[in-house]
């Protein structure tokens, strides 16, 4: 009972020390560009549950060493850590989404059809991809070179295949465009 004592007692030790070292330096900002879309589907859905998750990234390699956690517990010149990530950020900005379908999805959405406007994206609500294109042109920093968001489409997909093309617009006028594996759709 007294070894788990004194390691409660270490242990309190070590967060108060680290909670009185103070804050580091700023961290620095490593600019990237976005080289790179993926775009993950499910082999299988449901008709009514058909999601992209659809990933921006730079292919060029960056040193992440530092943007690991590392426990420091505040001593960072004795170890010669940093306590602050990297923050990545992007040189562009996305400046618009869409998405054509390449199946069927109803007698009303033919293959071929732009079908941005049926999808939505959500974190504690849903909302329009021009909110979600608003809502990433907000975020500054980045703790990896990559930007990942997912939409869902609202609209039951009545063929038994679906599959997307996406394309991203940057503010710098570049695209980038990925195309979908074939999503299996279940009946229920």
């Amino acid at each position: 009972m007294i070894r788990i004592r004194y390691v409660f007692y270490i242990v309190l030790l070590i967060f108060a020390l680290r909670s009185c070292t103070g804050c580091c330096e700023d961290p620095p900002e490593v600019p990237f560009d976005f080289t790179s879309i993926e775009t993950l589907v499910p082999e299988n859905a449901f008709a009514e549950e058909i999601h992209l998750k659809i990933t921006l990234s730079d292919t060029t390699d960056h040193f992440l060493g530092s943007a690991l956690f590392v426990p420091d517990f505040g001593f960072t010149n004795a170890y010669g850590l940093s306590c602050n990530d990297l923050f990545f950020v992007p040189n562009q900005k996305v400046k618009g989404i869409m998405i054509e379908t390449l199946y069927d999805i109803s007698p009303l959405l033919p293959a071929g059809t732009d079908v941005s406007d049926n999808f939505y994206a959500r974190d504690f609500l849903y909302y329009s991809l021009d909110e979600l294109i608003s809502k990433l042109s907000q975020i500054e920093v980045y703790f990896s070179p990559e930007s990942v968001f997912s939409v869902f489409l609202k609209e039951k997909v009545e063929n038994s295949m679906a599959r997307f093309r996406i394309e991203i617009e940057f503010t710098d006028g570049r695209s980038m465009t990925d195309t979908t594996a074939i999503i299996h759709i279940i009946n229920k």
